[in-house]
């Protein structure tokens, strides 16, 4: 995943966290490959100094990670609630993109 836009991985975490919100009888114990996968990778941006803020992203891995470790919905209104959150988040991850870009541009014609 390395290389990927901020925005992205926190896009595929919201798609994520909607399917399992929307359908939390269908999963299993064992959280699938792809969450383990992003929430590495969520883990190791938000370690990184400089990032931009990824807090509610932590906070929704660990609730999903809570779910599939106790089976237990009250992990999903942690995840409900900081839904909106993440989507923020991911909102200005993209906004900082787009902007950056436009300086790379800016600076191209120069």
């Amino acid at each position: 995943m390395r290389n990927i836009h901020l925005s992205v991985v926190l896009t595929d975490l919201i798609t994520f966290t909607e399917a399992v919100l929307r359908g939390p009888q269908l999963q299993t114990r064992m959280p699938p490959r792809n969450f383990t996968e992003l929430a590495a990778e969520i883990q190791r941006r938000h370690a990184q100094p400089g990032m931009p803020s990824s807090h509610a992203a932590v906070v929704m891995i660990t609730a999903l990670d809570g779910f599939f470790a106790d089976q237990d919905d009250s992990w999903l209104m942690l995840a409900g609630c900081t839904l909106p959150l993440l989507r923020r988040e991911a909102w200005a991850a993209l906004t900082s993109e787009r902007e950056a870009r436009g300086q790379e541009r800016i600076g191209e014609y120069r």
